[in-house]
């Protein structure tokens, strides 16, 4: 008997079979590269919480003062460079502080604010710190860009990966 003919049809079956296992690996692969997104998240928050010691220093004249030069100031770069050092030493209330006083409103003359230039540095930290406060993580720069964008022009794939997250 000519059975030569299954043989072509259990060729494809056995293709999409394969096809489909691969899928699912993939698939698998995502879900744990979204588990450990999550994780980090969960670190932060906790983290942010162990940091409460540094409130009573928090609370200092000093902190204030500075961030009232800022607000006054012209230097964008001196405003990242402040909320970056703040996000390095874990100093969640400033930050806050920093956030509620404007200075998430500094932008450079692109339109280009401190979250943009955080996910086009790769710097995660920080990243988190913005979005934790509101900033808006959709906001564009005179040229349309998101700081989603930033991220991905320059090959930030964990900031990507945690901006998808948050915008999800």
């Amino acid at each position: 008997m000519k059975f030569n003919i299954f043989d072509g049809i259990i060729y494809i079956l056995n293709q999409k079979d394969k096809e489909l296992r691969d899928s699912t690996e993939e698939i698998k692969k995502f879900q744990r590269e979204l588990h450990s997104i999550q994780n980090q998240c969960q670190n932060a928050a906790k983290q942010t919480t162990t940091n409460q010691m540094n409130e009573s220093r928090n609370q200092s004249g000093e902190f204030l003062t500075k961030i009232a030069e800022l607000k006054e100031s012209d230097s964008f770069e001196n405003v990242y460079k402040f909320l970056d050092v703040l996000s390095l030493e874990g100093n969640r209330e400033i930050i806050k502080k920093a956030c509620k006083e404007g200075l998430w409103k500094k932008t450079t003359s692109d339109d280009r604010n401190v979250l943009h230039f955080a996910s086009q540095k790769g710097n995660l930290r920080l990243v988190m710190y913005l979005i934790e406060f509101n900033w808006d993580k959709e906001v564009k720069s005179k040229h349309d860009c998101t700081p989603l964008m930033f991220a991905s022009k320059y090959s930030h794939f964990e900031v990507v990966k945690y901006l998808i997250l948050c915008l999800g």
